[in-house]
């Protein structure tokens, strides 16, 4: 059993919202960081997940401020590029010593933005196939298959840390696969 890991999930819509909940739900410390009817939403009723298989419905931490959580062990970057710089402002709070960072965005560009808040080796790089929706504020939709997440350093080394989060992926069913060359990847 991998160890329980402190997990923040910035940007907590598709992308954030699916995973966020399958790590939650395998006990993890989740805590989702969203806004507008969404945090609403999620505070109010939990984050609902359906998928082909099943649906489910679990009470999350949901926070409007990264200021409101402290620090993590891990936080998932999860905004929209055009949200990249300022969501990267907000990572002040959440970062620990060990604090890994893992970009789950499309383009190539978020890594340097969020790398210039933090330093850049507190940054891992990833990608995500899976067909997700936002249906509503606090459900998110999985349409097609469990898809998968493959992610790695960008400098291409297989890490403890790295060996640390797949650990956590695998023990909560995230469909993961850890990469030697994300940049290619991207």
């Amino acid at each position: 059993m991998a160890s329980r890991m402190r997990i923040v999930v910035l940007g907590s819509g598709r992308i954030g919202g699916y995973y966020g909940a399958l790590l939650a739900k395998a006990g993890h410390e989740v805590s989702f960081v969203a806004r507008g009817a969404h945090l609403e939403a999620m505070q109010q009723r939990g984050l609902t997940v359906r998928t082909p298989e099943d649906e489910s419905t679990i009470p999350v931490t949901a926070v409007g401020d990264t200021k409101t959580v402290g620090t993590a062990d891990l936080v998932l970057f999860c905004v929209k590029s055009y949200d990249t710089e300022p969501a990267a402002q907000a990572l002040a709070p959440l970062m620990a010593g060990e604090t890994a960072v893992v970009t789950l965005q499309n383009g190539v560009d978020n890594v340097e933005a969020i790398a210039s808040v933090v330093g850049s080796e507190a940054v891992l790089a990833g990608s995500v196939y899976v067909a997700l929706q936002l249906v509503s504020p606090g459900v998110v939709l999985r349409t097609g298959g469990e898809g998968r997440m493959v992610f790695g350093e960008v400098s291409g080394a297989l890490t403890e840390r790295v060996q640390r989060i797949a650990g956590a992926f695998q023990q909560s069913g995230v469909p993961h696969q850890v990469s030697t060359d994300i940049n290619r990847v991207l």
